[in-house]
């Protein structure tokens, strides 16, 4: 069994949490580190232990998903950006790991969240944002990313629905989805710690749950530890490139540790 390393953009191993902090701020923002917040707890689960706790969680993932245990890890960075289209501002993993297994080759994208939102805007908010900015004669090609996301991944949504769809959501499975890989996986890890606000942690499950039963994603049966839900379909739509289609399986389980 190797043992699933985690690396910087330049390939450096990160072995603790302070080098673990400096990478995140380094790309992130410094005020975006916080004990009890996501990055710092997501740091913890993933440095802490051999196997950590959360490369059981990932294991035991693909082990419901996939039926088995064979998964060899080929690489895991931090801050890594996923280009889901042509323009600039790719989606930002938290955590992004490729693995084979079964012969396969695998994408893992995880988000990471104590309470804090799937971003501050639904589609419908995003969309009336982003034509406030064109009103205001702000050049922007941000309509025509939206167009394109919501033709490809929600295309049969009605639109009356969007306002229940978290755009975040949305760009993490485009950004997941695009990534040079056969099968891929999208975990959030929700970490209860003392920073966190059960009513704000509900409503962000929720808005989970929302996200992909409108997208229609189906319920995957299982007993993982950890586990509150999890839900697979297979998905067709273009490349980044818009040249031709990929049709993957996309796999999604919400973890509360």
């Amino acid at each position: 069994m190797n043992k699933l390393t985690i690396k910087n953009q330049k390939n450096k191993e990160l072995n603790t949490l302070e080098e673990w902090k400096k990478e995140f701020i380094e790309i992130d923002e410094k005020r975006h580190w916080e004990e009890g917040r996501s990055a710092e707890r997501l740091a913890n689960d993933f440095l802490k232990g051999n196997p950590s706790s959360g490369e059981k969680s990932l294991r035991q993932m693909l082990s419901l998903f996939l039926n088995s245990d064979d998964v060899v890890w080929k690489g895991a960075y931090i801050e890594h950006g996923s280009a889901f289209d042509s323009y600039p501002k790719p989606r930002m993993q938290d955590m992004a790991i490729w693995a084979e297994a079964n012969g396969k080759t695998l994408f893992i994208g995880v988000e990471a969240k104590v309470d804090e939102p799937f971003g501050s805007r639904s589609v419908a908010q995003q969309k009336k944002y982003v034509k406030g900015l064109i009103a205001d004669g702000v050049k922007t090609k941000a309509d025509k990313r939206l167009e394109e996301l919501c033709g490809d991944f929600i295309p049969a949504i009605n639109p009356e629905d969007h306002g229940k769809i978290r755009y975040q959501l949305l760009y993490y499975l485009a950004g997941s989805f695009r990534e040079n890989a056969e099968i891929v996986f999208m975990p959030v890890f929700a970490y209860v710690s003392d920073k966190y606000d059960h009513k704000k942690g509900e409503k962000n499950y929720k808005d989970y749950v929302n996200f992909m039963e409108l997208l229609g994603f189906e319920k995957v049966n299982g007993d993982v530890p950890g586990m509150k839900i999890a839900y697979k379909k297979t998905i067709t739509a273009p490349n980044k490139e818009r040249t031709s289609d990929l049709t993957k399986t996309v796999y999604s389980i919400y973890f509360s540790k």
